[in-house]
């Protein structure tokens, strides 16, 4: 089965736009804000994306279903989707429950650090699933 991927490329080339205007104006507030929504939206697609791959790839989808944050990072690590491990993966996920805490200058700087590491990990699965998509 041939994925959807046209809202997570939207999503990524998005994060990559705003990552490059906050290289040239870091201290710009706007711009910091709105790498942190394009971030939190990016991130909740990679994750929705690798559930729909991990189902259309599974001969029982209750099984995906039921499956714990962990255990779907592991198994899109199995499939050859993810750079990084689940401790990577997991640091993202705290990084994106940050982001609905009140914006300070302390949360903010500590977002920003991994959202260049996300941005790379999100093309390169939007990477491997174009290939599975053939």
């Amino acid at each position: 089965m041939k994925l959807d991927l046209s809202s997570l490329e939207l999503a990524v080339s998005s994060l990559g736009i705003a990552l490059e205007r906050y290289s040239q104006e870091p201290s710009d507030l706007v711009v910091q804000d709105s790498v942190i929504q394009r971030f939190e939206l990016t991130y909740g697609l990679t994750l929705k994306i690798m559930k729909r791959f991990l189902v259309s790839a599974s001969d029982n989808t209750d099984e995906v279903e039921g499956m714990t944050f962990q255990q779907k990072i592991r198994a899109a690590n199995e499939n050859g989707l993810l750079k990084s491990d689940y401790e990577t993966w997991m640091n993202y996920r705290e990084k994106r429950n940050v982001t609905s805490q009140a914006y300070d200058g302390e949360n903010v700087q500590e977002v920003m650090q991994s959202v260049k590491p996300f941005y790379e990990e999100a093309k390169y699965l939007l990477e491997k699933l174009k290939e599975h998509n053939g």
